[in-house]
């Protein structure tokens, strides 16, 4: 102990150096004075402000009443000596300084900062202060952080006696401490340090959402009681998830496969108290209505062990990641379910307390998607948290997007940057600043409907690297044209549950013709469900009372349509009874173009009104 006391003594000072102003921003908010310090020169009196690194006024930086400072990625980029298209957004002055850090290259940055700093040593944020301050603060840092981290994740208090003892995640050779995982902000918000994730992930050092994620999950799993061994001799992450029935259970260690999981002890005495309201999703813990004392946590984890994590809203997460090789590392979220997987088969039983016979079942981990909040509002009331046997713990919300496309990957035939583009699509590339910082982050609810999701990818395509997604939705072609318009219809106002939902998203964007009418009658008529009935009675809606077939339909579809009247039911059911009297609810127009050759039937153009969410 003596040893890990003088080795971080040692780290402090050259943390202390390293840090530059994070120890300032820990104390104090962003002011005029330092960014002048730093090289920045106001443009109307103190709001916006520019450096001599940013290409025009347009790219101003925003300093804002609270300190947070706004500056784009372009700037960061300039300022750390970074290739263009490496910066990201920062919202404050220690961000910025910390850009050229996750990216692997503080020289430049560290440089300019010193001589400002030093030419006016005597100032609070002089350099020489800085040092010493950040000094001081990483020396009490790896005791105090990682309880703050406790604090927020497991919605209680433990104080620092864990530290000393610190689990590590371990890659290869290299061990790293767990408080150098998590810190958290003056906002709440945590800091989630690059190297460790990238440990995590057996990734490159350059931090991303995904990864982060991760991070976090398995950080508030570890924080109610929990061993995590990093990753095994595949590279693959594992996760070990050990409720604790009370005070000083839960020390022992296990081995399998030659694979030695890292002591992890958590004292449940110590969570005293609970916030009664949710803390927001972005890189934080959902708080849920845990039991406000350690008591109340001990029985529940002794009556009901389960750990429930609840997978939705995955896109807030992925809007923040900022290359194209974002969904990488073959299957990230298959990978999540993985860790959580070999939890609920790895332990069977274990001690209560130390008395024989006195034993606990080993809890399990489900992963359970809910779709919007009054939903999530419901699950948390009315089943998982009710008193007395039966009550579980929802720790975690994140919305499940991507992992059905990924899923369905092959069997669709999707490309890969199509599902990169969707899961990107919040994160539309803007370079104005006021946009950015006006527009929030896009929020997906299924029950505003998928069409208004695909509106909005459609309407971000352009900005996208190859603007395949816009091509996929709306470049004119006829198929996503007219099934984006009628599932827009069949859904819009319906509570649609995620299984709909991406059976509809699915088959629209990615299918033929025929295989929509094959997808509504499986879910309608095989499993039930009120979305897919509206969805096939829309369908019902196109048919020419004097053909029988679908107003919008080509001679070269009639063969596909041939085939669904064989499957369904054996033959027995008509398409036309299936599609009866879609003109009553949606206008379908047909222009009939002349052929730009003689070969060919005339094209039919569609057109989707967006005031009116018809299509013509």
């Amino acid at each position: 102990r003596a040893n890990r006391h003088a080795k971080y003594a040692a780290k402090g000072k050259q943390e202390g150096e390293r840090s530059i102003l994070a120890a300032y921003r820990r104390k104090h908010p962003t002011t005029p004075e330092l960014l002048e310090w730093l090289g920045f020169s106001s443009i109307d009196g103190g709001r916006n402000w520019h450096h001599s690194s940013q290409s025009s006024n347009s790219y101003a930086t925003e300093l804002f009443d609270d300190g947070a400072l706004y500056t784009l990625s372009g700037t960061v980029a300039a300022m750390g000596g970074m290739k263009a298209g490496q910066g990201k957004y920062f919202h404050d002055t220690y961000d910025i300084m910390c850009a050229v850090h996750y990216h692997g290259n503080r020289t430049a940055m560290e440089a300019y900062a010193k001589q400002c700093l030093r030419e006016e040593d005597a100032k609070p944020f002089g350099w020489d202060h800085m040092v010493a301050l950040g000094a001081e603060l990483w020396n009490n840092q790896w005791q105090h952080d990682n309880a703050e981290m406790v604090e927020l994740l497991s919605c209680g208090i433990m104080e620092d006696t864990i530290v000393p003892d610190a689990p590590t995640f371990q890659q290869g050779e290299g061990m790293l401490p767990l408080d150098m995982v998590f810190t958290k902000g003056d906002d709440g918000e945590l800091d989630i340090f690059g190297q460790t994730v990238a440990a995590l992930y057996h990734s490159q050092r350059k931090p991303n959402a995904m990864s982060a994620m991760i991070a976090t999950i398995m950080g508030g799993t570890a924080c109610i009681g929990g061993n995590y061994c990093g990753l095994d001799k595949d590279d693959r992450a594992r996760g070990y998830i050990i409720a604790t029935g009370e005070s000083g259970c839960g020390k022992e260690s296990a081995e399998k496969d030659g694979e030695k999981l890292i002591e992890r002890a958590i004292e449940l005495s110590r969570v005293s108290k609970v916030p009664s309201e949710h803390v927001p999703v972005s890189m934080r813990m959902r708080c849920a209505a845990l039991p406000g004392s350690a008591e109340g946590l001990q029985d529940r984890l002794v009556a009901t062990p389960d750990l429930v994590i609840t997978v939705g809203e995955i896109a807030e997460h992925l809007r923040a990641i900022n290359t194209g090789r974002a969904i990488h590392k073959a299957g990230t979220l298959n990978e999540l379910v993985n860790v959580y997987s070999k939890a609920n088969s790895y332990f069977q039983t274990r001690p209560l307390s130390g008395k024989e016979g006195d034993t606990i079942a080993a809890p399990t981990v489900s992963l359970v998607a809910t779709s919007t909040e009054e939903k999530l509002a419901t699950v948390l009331s009315e089943d998982f948290l009710k008193d007395g046997t039966g009550a579980r713990f929802l720790m975690f919300s994140v919305e499940k997007f991507a992992e059905p496309l990924r899923r369905r990957q092959n069997e669709l035939s999707l490309p890969a940057q199509l599902i990169r583009n969707i899961a990107r699509l919040a994160n539309n590339g803007s370079n104005a600043a006021a946009d950015r910082r006006v527009s929030a982050p896009m929020q997906i609810k299924w029950d505003d409907g998928v069409a208004d999701l695909f509106h909005t990818v459609a309407l971000s395509g352009d900005q996208h690297p190859t603007g395949s997604l816009q091509r996929a939705l709306l470049n004119r072609t006829p198929v996503h044209a007219k099934w984006l318009a009628i599932v827009r219809a069949a859904l819009n106002g319906t509570d649609v549950t995620m299984r709909i939902a991406q059976w509809a998203i699915d088959v629209v964007m990615f299918s033929n013709d025929y295989k929509l009418f094959l997808t509504a009658h499986k879910i309608s008529y095989g499993e039930g469900d009120m979305a897919a009935q509206i969805i096939l009675e829309k369908l019902k809606a196109a048919v020419d009372k004097t053909t029988g077939l679908p107003r919008w339909v080509s001679r070269r579809e009639i063969s596909q349509l041939a085939q669904v009247r064989k499957v369904m039911d054996g033959g027995d059911r008509k398409l036309d009874d299936i599609l009866a009297g879609m003109a009553k609810t949606l206008v379908v127009e047909e222009l009939v173009q002349p052929p730009t050759s003689g070969r060919g039937w005339p094209r039919r153009l569609y057109r989707i009104n967006t005031q009116t969410d018809e299509f013509s």
